[in-house]
């Protein structure tokens, strides 16, 4: 069964890997640039995703505080779906500090695509019919 992935990242560059990548594993995506829009595409219903992956450092708004809202949205089944913290700063994630703003793992930016492509099939694999069993998951 195809996983649908909503990706959140202002790095234009990093979502043309994501695209080659999620092609690759045959995943149906969307692309949010920002907090804010990441956030209407949650409040309208429209989509059911199976992971979102979030950039921390983002402009308008922190990854963290996106995903605080959306867990915070009470009666929208989208606010337990897993979400995985995308930083290319290592030093900002870690399980405690992940946890406590509301993601369920991160992932380090890689800087290519294989390692990327595997990272992401790890994931996917790892999300099941019902996201509170989802395992939280550090990729390097």
């Amino acid at each position: 069964m195809r996983k649908n992935i909503l990706v959140v990242d202002d790095d234009a560059f990093f979502r043309r890997m994501m695209i080659k990548t999620l092609v690759a594993l045959d995943a149906e995506f969307t692309f949010c640039v920002d907090g804010p829009e990441c956030l209407e595409v949650i409040e309208s219903n429209l989509f059911n995703y199976d992971l979102i992956l979030m950039d921390v450092h983002m402009t308008d708004m922190l990854g963290s505080e996106a995903t605080g809202r959306i867990r915070a949205m009470a009666g929208n089944p989208l606010r337990r779906v897993p979400i995985i913290a995308l930083t290319g700063d290592a030093t900002w994630c870690d399980a405690e500090r992940c946890a406590g703003a509301g993601f369920t793992g991160y992932l380090a930016k890689p800087n290519d695509l294989q390692t990327l492509h595997d990272d992401i099939d790890t994931l996917i694999s790892t999300v099941t019919d019902d996201p509170i069993t989802t395992k939280a998951v550090h990729l390097n």
